[in-house]
């Protein structure tokens, strides 16, 4: 589901491949237009603000661009085997997350499940660049000025990477050395010198504080495993201070309350909202201790199992 910003509708994909757009102004929220993929099926859907290109991933790793004032497939298509690295003989899987880059909207990160990103440039219909990684992919997100961005993995790993000029790139190399590879919670095994097991980080936000000018990461797991099972968490990593929000229930999705919409802006943390598989919880970023705020609505979700929020 997203937003489409002061417009009172909603986009939403559903499991049977459909694309819908719903008016919730109107007495009676109303589809007003829908579509439906037959032949690959929807893996992920990326609307920026105020822009009118939907971008769509799928299954099969190819990526759609629909007109959102038409509400009909541009004809714009990339094919999965000009978004993979050339040097690369396998299928690079499902497109896990789309990204626009919030400095230069006609590039775009498209990401797939088993690894590999590629910076795709809309106007020279081009890969510009590869990042390649050897761990499972959980999400992508830019640093507001476009020139980094961070990944998130499977073995609870937080990876950067440097956007080079377009002049420093050779045709369809891949860039294998990230700027860095941190572990948030990751500690070292003393005889062998390895980061011990950690969960995976299912979804990473990067934004820069307004107030100070410091940058700040949000993600959901992470921790070190342990043999009596792991809470479910958020953390919360500010300059050189890092607090874990442990949590009830599993965290299904969570986003950020800041005070500006704009990703290429400096965004200061008002809160972070969690859905949780039976909660929905906002933790208030102002207070010290970060806690809850109260929650005007009894949040039992028992009958019916929440996916998303936004």
């Amino acid at each position: 589901m997203i937003f489409v910003v002061n417009t009172g509708r909603i986009l939403v994909a559903t499991t049977d491949n459909t694309i819908a757009l719903w008016d919730f102004k109107k007495k009676t929220p109303e589809c007003v237009q829908s579509l439906q993929m037959s032949k690959e099926r929807v893996t992920e859907i990326c609307l920026e603000l105020q822009d009118k290109w939907l971008y769509i991933g799928t299954d099969k790793g190819n990526m759609h661009v629909l007109n959102m004032e038409t509400f009909s497939f541009s004809g714009y298509k990339i094919d999965w085997n000009r978004l993979m690295d050339p040097a690369q003989k396998h299928h690079p899987g499902p497109i896990k997350r789309i990204s626009v880059n919030p400095a230069e909207s006609s590039k775009v990160l498209v990401a797939f499940e088993t690894g590999l990103i590629t910076l795709w440039d809309l106007a020279a219909k081009k890969g510009e660049q590869r990042f390649i990684h050897t761990q499972k992919l959980g999400s992508i997100c830019w640093h507001m000025e476009g020139k980094q961005f961070v990944s998130s993995y499977n073995d609870g790993s937080l990876v950067t990477w440097n956007i080079k000029p377009a002049a420093q790139v050779g045709e369809g190399l891949a860039t294998r050395k990230p700027a860095s590879i941190i572990f948030p919670h990751g500690k070292k095994d003393k005889e062998t010198g390895k980061i011990e097991p950690c969960e995976p980080i299912d979804k990473v936000i990067w934004r820069t504080d307004r107030s100070n000018y410091v940058d700040y990461y949000v993600f959901s797991g992470g921790l070190q495993r342990d043999v009596t099972g792991v809470p479910p968490s958020i953390t919360f990593m500010r300059g050189k201070s890092t607090t874990v929000l442990e949590l009830e229930h599993n965290v299904l999705d969570f986003l950020l309350a800041t005070d500006s919409p704009y990703t290429n802006d400096y965004q200061d943390p008002r809160a972070i909202i969690a859905m949780l598989s039976n909660d929905v919880v906002a933790i208030d970023c102002k207070s010290a201790g970060y806690p809850c705020f109260k929650n005007p609505y009894a949040m039992d979700f028992n009958d019916s199992p929440v996916t998303t929020c936004r």
